[in-house]
């Protein structure tokens, strides 16, 4: 399995973000209890595998295998283009696992034809328990769809809010070049 720096970077910031102890009130007690929750990472590289076949069965099977609570995506194609059959992977894939999804674009572009939906790139988190919450945020980066690019805040940076037995639980996923 391939792991680009972009994919550790989430994952780690992600573990950091799980492991932040969060600093009670002065005035305030607080019962301290476990939330065990395992959390990945996995970019799908637009379903295809390292023998660059496209293939959301396999795909599905490997995010399977990870045996993990909420998954991080990243480069996830929402009608994108013909090397992902114009699928929503982010929907797809979720069915296929019953997990719930969060879709966050990095690009929306115009439709490839008349009709058609938009076309979407992005990351998406997958999650076993319920989203109470999730938002695109921006992040700097630097464009892959013009010539010439420069960093420019762009959305693609998603924050899901998920309840884990009773506890709010933030998860991040980005991807980052």
């Amino acid at each position: 399995m391939r792991l680009p720096i972009g994919a550790l970077l989430s994952a780690l910031a992600l573990a950091a973000t799980l492991a932040a102890p969060v600093p009670a009130q002065a005035h305030e007690a607080r019962e301290v209890r476990e939330v065990p929750l395992t959390v990945a990472t996995y970019n799908i590289h637009a379903g295809a595998g390292e023998d660059d076949v496209f293939d959301l069965d396999r795909t599905a099977e490997a995010i399977r295998s990870l045996h993990a609570d909420v998954v991080g995506l990243q480069e996830v194609d929402v009608h994108w283009g013909a090397r992902s059959d114009f699928t929503d992977e982010a929907r797809e894939l979720a069915n296929r696992l019953g997990m719930r999804v969060f879709f966050a674009p990095i690009y929306d572009l115009d439709p490839a034809a008349a009709g058609a939906p938009r076309r979407r790139f992005g990351v998406a988190v997958l999650s076993r328990y319920p989203v109470l919450s999730a938002e695109n945020h921006e992040i700097t980066r630097l464009s892959t769809q013009v010539p010439d690019p420069v960093p420019a805040p762009a959305p693609g940076f998603a924050e899901v809010a998920v309840n884990v037995r009773g506890t709010v639980v933030h998860v991040y996923c980005t991807h980052l070049d």
